[in-house]
Formats: structure tokens, sequence, C-alpha cells
């Protein structure tokens, strides 16, 4: 199987709260890349729904929500890519990634 992902994942555990049709799901990441997200969660969200991800990037210390897209299952949780975000999370997530094994 060819990896196709632009950006490094790195295994960073944080705290979610996905946001589906206004419903809000907690969820832990498995896995992070400035691309998107692995996420263990038992909700079953359809492809292609649009996610809300709340997270709080630790350089941050405040709550930040990325627009995103459930893209992929797999046993115990979810892969979204994020639509997009702003200078100062793909920062934060860099300064995250330093410290992720």
């Amino acid at each position: 199987m060819v990896d196709k992902r632009s950006h490094a994942r790195f295994p960073v555990t944080l705290e979610v709260t996905l946001i589906v049709a206004g419903e809000r799901h907690l969820a832990r990441t498995r896995d992070v890349s400035l691309g998107g997200m692995f996420v263990y969660t038992d909700v079953k969200i359809p492809l292609g729904a649009e996610v809300q991800v709340q997270l709080t990037i630790p350089a941050l210390k405040e709550l930040t929500t990325v627009d995103s897209v459930a893209r992929w299952h797999d046993e115990g949780g979810l892969g979204v890519s994020f639509k997009g975000m702003r200078a100062r999370e793909v920062w934060a997530l860099n300064q995250l990634f330093k410290t992720a094994g």
C-alpha cells in the first residue's frame, strides 16, 4: 500500500471534540499532521461529512476549532483531513511536533 500523505504524521495524543451536524463527540488523537489527524471514536461519521475539530494545542493554550472532512474509517476510529488552518495553528502544531516521538 502506497502512503499518499503530503505531511508527516506524529504520534500525538490530544483530547478533542468532534462536532458533526451540531452534535458533539469526545475523542482522542492517535496521530496528527499538518493535513489532518486520526481520532479514536466509536461514533460512525459518514465519509465526506463536515467535521469541526475542537482542540487545545499546547503552544496556544486556548481552544481552537479547525474545519475538517471525514476521509476514512479504521477499526476504532476516523481519519479527518483539515480544510485549512491559520498560520498560528500551523506554528503551534509545528511546536508540538518538535516534542513528539
